[in-house]
Parts: structure tokens; sequence; C-alpha cells
């Protein structure tokens, strides 16, 4: 009688582990990492080397805070054909807030092309209920898929995925941090994971300070397919002043080229701090005579 009590109950315990699981979305996982201003600079030629295919970099934090290496995170990794995504450090309390941040994320990412979803962060929550945090990151996400026309995720630890966020964010995929574990504690709203953050104490090469470490799927990827390498090349940061047509010359381009790679909707408005990818030139018939004065530069 003992014995088939305890095979009963491993039967039960078995079955509950199953159903408790919280599995990725797809197979095989993408080996990736997540980075602010707190990495400081990063080589990201090394990073890419030691095979992290995908990197979501902080561009905003609140309704004024542009993250100082937003721009050089981005330009360093796309350079390197690293897959990039980027994320936002919500402090909404309100849905009004959540919207305007919202809209300060979308501005600060516009002209970028990522290869990854948009991601919520919501920190400053403290004081909210979950009813109110759902509504604020609904509204928010909502704002920015419209805005941008990419995709959105959001980001949270295990147990606010369990505890504080609701249902109607099932609509979305959700990228858990859970430490310690081989596989993220279910939360019994989401079937699966799209993003894993195993670890805040990484380390990677190019990087000098501890790194956020994650698994992610296909889902997170804006074409939902596996990344392969993007297109490696030039970046150029346009300066104030600069004209399309001051980038072709300077970088030996095309302004169709650059149009085309960068899918730029209106090139007679460019932005200082925009970057934008210098296709390769297949024409090597482009020469240029040396003047007095003049420097490789």
């Amino acid at each position: 009688m003992r014995r088939w009590i305890l095979a009963v109950l491993t039967c039960f315990w078995v079955c509950c582990a199953a159903a408790e699981g919280f599995p990725p979305s797809s197979e095989p996982t993408i080996a990736g990492i997540d980075v602010s201003a707190w990495q400081r600079e990063i080589d990201w030629e090394q990073v890419a080397d030691a095979g992290v295919k995908i990197a979501f970099i902080r561009a905003t934090e609140g309704s004024r805070f542009v993250d100082p290496q937003f721009r050089r995170n981005y330009t360093g990794a796309k350079a390197h054909g690293v897959a990039v995504g980027f994320y936002h450090f919500m402090t909404a309390k309100t849905e009004a807030e959540a919207v305007a941040q919202a809209d300060f994320f979308a501005a600060t990412v516009a002209n970028t092309q990522p290869e990854c979803r948009m991601v919520l962060d919501y920190g400053g929550s403290a004081g909210l209920s979950g009813e109110t945090m759902t509504r604020n990151a609904l509204a928010f996400m909502e704002r920015v898929q419209t805005r941008t026309g990419w995709g959105v995720m959001l980001y949270t630890d295990a147990w606010a995925a369990k505890a504080r966020f609701g249902e109607a964010l099932t609509a979305f995929p959700i990228w858990v941090a859970n430490y310690g574990v081989k596989e993220p504690e279910a939360n019994g709203k989401w079937a699966s994971w799209a993003g894993f953050q195993y670890s805040d104490r990484g380390r990677i090469a190019g990087i000098a300070d501890y790194v956020d470490l994650d698994y992610f799927t296909a889902e997170i990827m804006l074409s939902g397919k596996t990344p392969e390498r993007p297109e490696k090349g030039v970046y150029y940061t346009v300066k104030r002043g600069d004209t399309l047509w001051d980038i072709a010359r300077k970088t030996g381009s095309t302004v169709e080229k650059i149009v085309a790679a960068n899918n730029i909707k209106t090139p007679d408005l460019i932005y200082a701090g925009e970057v934008f990818l210098i296709p390769e030139i297949t024409n090597t018939g482009r020469y240029y005579t040396v003047r007095a004065g003049d420097t490789l530069w």
C-alpha cells in the first residue's frame, strides 16, 4: 500500500511540475544581453566575437532622460552585426503619463532600424496597485506600437508577472527576469516566454562591468525569425547642418542608396544625432584627386 501511495504521489508531483513549467515560445533560444550607460563604453567588436547575437539597449527613462550611451551602443552594435532592440524605463503613475512617456520613447528611437521588439521596463511603480500598473503598461505599449509600427513586449521579474500584472498584458510577449534557476517560474498567465534574463552579474568580453545575460526566442524579432547577422557596414551619425547629399559626398555613397538602406520616409528632413547605415559601394571607379592641404581624414 505504501509503495502504491508513493507512486501516486510521485505521479501527482511530476504532473504538477510539468503543468507549472514555463517554457520558451520556440527553440532554439538565442544568446543576448541588455545594456545601458551602467556598462559605460562597450567594445562591440569583442561582444559580437563572444557570440552575442542580440542586444537590448536602454534608450530612455521617464519623460526626459535619454541614456548617454544610447546612440553609441546602437551604432556599435549595428556596425558589428548584433541585432538591436530598445527599452524604456517607465516611471508613469497614470495612463496619461504612460502615453506621454511612450511618445517620448517613440520619438527618441525614430529613424533607427531595430531588428527586435520595443520593450517596456516598468520601474517607479511603488505605491501603485496591480490594476493601475496593468492599465498604465497597456496604455504605454499600445501607444508605442501605434507610433512606431513595431511590436512591443513587457519586461518584468517573475514575481511581478505573477502577482502584479493582469491578464490583459498577455496580448504581448513577456521577457522575465528570474535568477538562479534553469527555467523561469510559471506565473499562471503567460504560457511561454520570449525572453529570460537569467543573470545580472554576467561577464562578456568587451564590457568592463557586470552585464545582464539573457536567452531570447524568435518571438522577440520583428521578423519573427531567428536572427541572421544583420548587415554590416559603415554607420554615419548625422551632424548639425548635414544633408543627405553631404553625407553621400563624404562617404562615397549616393543619396538614393542611403535612403533605400535606411528606409528614410522624408529625405529632406534628417536630424542631428540620427545614425544611418552607409551601404557598401559596388562601383569601384570613383576617384579623387588630392588637393593642397588635404588629409586622408
